[in-house]
């Protein structure tokens, strides 16, 4: 839903989409809405379930993505002409921000439960929490989104990748332009957000030619716990992985050239 609504704004390919995709999109959300024979289905309390039981768990990541991809639905029913259900999407996405800011934020830890489960809230630092500042739009406002930044950047980041969980030695390089893109929507596109992405991105760049072949592999795995950025990695698993080449991409197109032919056209 999200690369529909990007393909269709970015291209104006609103009859292609109309006719091929929107119907399947809404469908999709109405499965989920009600329920699939997976075990995902609206909680009680208005998030996303995943299992059944003592197994029912409402995560942080998967409830951000269903965030972003009502908000999406939202908007791509009104450029299509559909402006009813277009409300009535973004209304959803409104109240499930409600929600998630409610239940899933830790004040504690400055950060974002793992997830809500039957015995109660699951702590810790999950590099897939980023998808609650990294997508478009964000489902944390500003102040919550540099505080989990902060959290994420001090128990995962190296200039590899973020680690899985705090002291892991495997790092996953294909969240680096989430967290990038995090940063930058979360201190206001400003100059020296920008800046500091672009830092991140060079470091990142000379991780992949000292430890890879210069472009991401699917994991790095780390010598030791210690971590500097002279220490022995070696890559783990495919040595290119598809996933973090298309976000890195995907990051430098809308987060970095786009805004800067933005800023041009406005100049």
């Amino acid at each position: 839903m999200l690369a529909t609504e990007l393909f269709a704004r970015r291209a104006g390919e609103h009859e292609f989409v109309r006719r091929a995709l929107y119907s399947s999109l809404e469908q999709v959300i109405d499965r989920f809405r009600a329920g699939t024979g997976l075990g995902v289905h609206l909680g009680e309390d208005g998030l996303l379930v995943a299992g059944e039981g003592d197994r029912a768990m409402a995560r942080a990541d998967l409830n951000a993505l269903w965030y972003a991809a009502q908000a999406a639905m939202g908007q791509l029913a009104k450029a299509l002409g559909h402006k009813q259900s277009g409300a009535f999407y973004l209304a959803w996405a409104r109240d499930h921000q409600t929600r998630f800011r409610e239940v899933l934020w830790d004040e504690e830890a400055g950060g974002l439960f793992v997830a809500i489960g039957p015995s109660g809230p699951v702590r810790g630092a999950e590099p897939s929490q980023l998808l609650a500042a990294s997508l478009s739009p964000p489902l944390l406002g500003a102040p919550e989104a540099q505080r989990l930044l902060a959290t994420l950047e001090r128990e995962l980041a190296t200039p590899a990748g973020l680690r899985e969980a705090p002291g892991a030695r495997r790092i996953l390089p294909e969240w680096t332009p989430h967290f990038l893109a995090a940063w930058i929507r979360a201190h206001g596109r400003s100059a020296e957000a920008e800046a500091r992405a672009l830092e991140g991105m060079s470091r990142f760049a000379r991780a992949l030619e000292l430890h890879a072949t210069g472009v991401p592999p699917e994991a790095f795995e780390a010598a030791s716990d210690a971590w500097s950025s002279e220490a022995h990695l070696h890559y783990a698993g495919e040595p290119i992985s598809l996933v973090a080449s298309a976000e890195l991409l995907r990051f430098w197109v809308e987060e970095l050239d786009h805004a800067a032919v933005a800023a041009a056209a406005t100049a």
